[in-house]
């Protein structure tokens, strides 16, 4: 039986948010599986461990080998399973399942 996996895509900032000049707090170990956040008014960060991450750059193709193609095989081997976005508001939920677009 299989586990619950976490896959974090991080989205690019939108352009009002590079006009407003907002900062990325978010930083990614490349390849693995952490993801640190920078914490306002300090200068430490808070790590977090997921199955996968995926920085701005990463196509819809890519987050689709690491988050839903190997549910899909599991679905067409005749198991129950579900791919879901979960975020805030402005997370960027639809920029991954959806169009891609700003």
């Amino acid at each position: 039986m299989e586990r619950v996996r976490a896959v974090v895509r991080v989205r690019p900032l939108r352009n009002k948010e590079d006009d407003e000049r907002c900062l990325k707090v978010v930083s990614l170990d490349g390849g693995g599986g952490v993801c640190g956040i920078a914490m306002k008014e300090s200068s430490t960060q808070r790590v977090f461990e997921f199955d996968g991450v995926l920085d701005e750059g990463a196509d819809q193709g890519e987050t689709w080998r690491k988050s839903g193609a190997l549910v899909t095989s599991k679905v067409l081997d005749g198991y129950n399973a579900t791919v879901m976005a979960y975020g805030q508001t402005g997370s960027g939920k639809t920029f991954t399942i959806g169009t891609g677009q700003n």
